[in-house]
């Protein structure tokens, strides 16, 4: 029987109380996780059943933390082997640098940090712990599916890739917020040239390296109150310019938002992604590839901020 992963959930937010949902479909589909506990701000436990089934926080037998417990006291507790880091995005580092240092492996959410310098410290105390360090950046796991589309257009000159979403009052920058979902589709290196901001939209332009080839990369991100004006496109332009082929969009119909990603197997990104965190902690390759991965989408979207993209 394989030993039960104890998960400690930092933040109680939409991605934390996703992660918590997750984390149990995932025990009720027989992959052995617990979550041992939730780490939040609030003291208010009403807050987080109502938004948790309190049958999960039950059955897992979860501890309930708040900010008057210190991290270190969560974590000091031996049944709890990794940490999903799910708070705001200026706690990223502190939380998983004391998680890395006693022993947890760490899942944390975009962006990765705020500071250069800080993300590579994170991954050497995970190499020096021998620990699994990865990132829940949930597009991720179409990178394939891009890689394939833009693979089928043997003449493409540049990708084009559109996100205007409704405004985040908690994080105000449209680049903060989009950018680290868009970098994590390219599966190659990034190489980010430029930043610019019209008005209410942010453009970062990049390079990515797609099977082999060095393809231009236009992200167009900003935010609207005009529910029909909302959308997630990605389109690949061929030099002649005669068609675009577009995938992974989004419509808004009588004021319903819809959205059609890429076609492919991966149906529950967050479910995909926290599955491969928990069954990737006794996986040596794994650990390799997460440690790729998060080092090369931290140093895209560093270079973003020393181009002047705003991070606050």
């Amino acid at each position: 029987m394989e030993e039960e992963i104890g998960v400690a959930v930092f933040g109680a937010g939409k991605a934390g109380i996703e992660h918590i949902l997750t984390l149990d479909r995932l025990r009720r589909k027989g992959v052995p996780v617990r979550i041992a506990s939730i780490y939040k701000s609030s003291p208010n436990i009403e807050n987080l059943r109502a938004r948790v089934n309190y049958e999960i926080i039950r059955d897992h037998r979860t501890a309930i933390y708040d900010h008057t417990t210190s991290p270190e006291a969560l974590l000091n507790d031996k049944s709890v082997h990794a940490v999903v880091v799910a708070t705001p995005d200026r706690y990223h580092f502190g939380q998983a640098r004391i998680s890395l240092n006693l022993g947890k492996h760490v899942l944390v959410e975009k962006p990765i940090v705020l500071e250069p310098g800080e993300c590579s410290q994170l991954i050497r105390f995970s190499q020096q712990n021998n620990l699994l360090f990865d990132v829940a950046a949930q597009l991720r796991e179409h990178a394939p599916d891009l890689e394939s589309l833009a693979g089928r257009i043997p003449d493409l000159e540049r990708i084009n890739v559109t996100y205007r979403l409704k405004p985040d009052p908690k994080k105000p920058n449209a680049g903060q917020n989009i950018l680290p979902h868009i970098l994590s589709i390219f599966p190659g290196d990034i190489d980010v040239a430029e930043y610019q901001m019209h008005g209410k939209q942010d453009v970062v332009i990049f390079y990515a390296q797609i099977k082999g080839r060095r393809v231009p990369v236009f992200a167009f991100m900003g935010y609207t109150e005009d529910p029909t004006k909302l959308m997630r496109r990605v389109s690949f332009t061929p030099k002649d310019k005669s068609e675009i082929v577009k995938d992974h969009n989004a419509s808004s119909v009588d004021g319903k938002y819809t959205e059609t990603w890429f076609a492919g197997p991966v149906s529950n990104p967050r479910e995909a992604i926290d599955r491969k965190f928990i069954e990737g902690i006794n996986n040596p390759g794994y650990k390799d590839e997460a440690e790729a991965r998060v080092g090369r989408l931290n140093r895209a979207f560093m270079r973003a901020v020393e181009l002047g993209m705003p991070v606050a």
